[in-house]
């Protein structure tokens, strides 16, 4: 029952982690500019802290004896940088000025100092997103054995949230509740889903110190042992970035060859996209217990998807 629970409450997270997503990319494109390129900046930015987030509370999760706290306490400072983003954008907004007065003209520094600033913008709570898929991983998955199946499901049903989340917040939150209205809903989100984990987390039972400390060292030593067919982990890790570096470029060029067939529906664009995107990730992380029992080659199932 704790972890149906837990599972609605991460489904919650991703929904108002898009909706953020959808209501900050229009906020920093009307200060940015609506080209493809302040598009892709933002989405680079929200990326790379999402990225960073997972490996920094990845390694506090694998030494901590509960680790719904740390999940709900995320939950609890996303929602809080959501109140100060409005200033933090008008804090911003004057070294955005001099950036456009002194580098308008380069095109590398230009798109580079945006790209800094916008990343100073969503470092942080994305860092924090970021932080809640090994925080939930930690609490659902007690055998090494079942972490592939735990992890895909997880990372379905967040990421299903995550799809209605940009699907409401594009189409019907915004035009109708505002941005203010619909950032207020994410943030009643993000509390419900850290209340949520407080009170479960009361019947979590705690991993002994041996345990935590057994677990933190084997998450350690399988970054260099060779998995069961002799590959590194490393090399893995590493295709699976390239895998990534690709996905998000589709993402990316099909935004702007969408811009050419919507016309005055263009402004969608990205939410149509992204949700479409978002989508098929929840599909295929959810099939992945199904079609990808153990034994069967998954490196070659890899190659073979992409």
């Amino acid at each position: 029952m704790n972890r149906l629970i837990v599972g609605i409450l991460f489904t919650l997270s991703g929904a108002a982690g898009l909706i953020y997503q959808v209501v900050w990319s229009r906020s920093l494109t009307l200060l940015f500019g609506s080209t493809t390129l302040a598009v892709s900046t933002v989405v680079t930015a929200f990326m790379a802290g999402l990225g960073l987030g997972s490996w920094l509370f990845g390694k506090r999760a694998d030494r901590m004896r509960k680790a719904l706290p740390l999940y709900a306490w995320l939950e609890v400072g996303i929602a809080v940088f959501a109140i100060c983003f409005p200033f933090l954008l008008k804090l911003l907004t004057p070294a955005f000025l001099e950036l456009s007065r002194s580098l308008s003209g380069s095109y590398l520094l230009f798109p580079l100092g945006r790209f800094v600033l916008c990343f100073i913008a969503l470092l942080l709570p994305t860092t924090m997103m970021g932080g809640t898929l090994p925080a939930m991983t930690r609490f659902f998955v007690k055998e090494r054995t079942k972490f592939g199946g735990s992890v895909s499901l997880l990372y379905a049903l967040n990421t299903f949230g995550a799809m209605i989340g940009c699907f409401a917040a594009g189409f019907f939150l915004i035009p109708s509740l505002g941005i203010d209205g619909t950032v207020a809903l994410a943030m009643a989100l993000n509390i419900a889903a850290a209340l949520g984990a407080f009170f479960v987390a009361r019947f979590e039972t705690p991993r002994t110190e041996s345990e935590t400390a057994a677990h933190a060292s084997a998450a350690r030593k399988s970054a260099d042992t060779p998995t069961e067919d002799g590959v590194s982990p490393k090399l893995v890790l590493v295709l699976f970035a390239i895998a990534g570096f690709t996905s998000l470029a589709y993402e990316v060029l099909w935004t702007r060859s969408l811009l050419f067939f919507l016309g005055w529906f263009a402004v969608y664009a990205f939410t149509i996209i992204l949700t479409t995107f978002l989508f098929g990730l929840a599909l295929g992380s959810a099939a992945y217990p199904i079609f990808f029992r153990k034994g069967r080659n998954l490196l070659i199932a890899f190659a073979v998807i992409e």
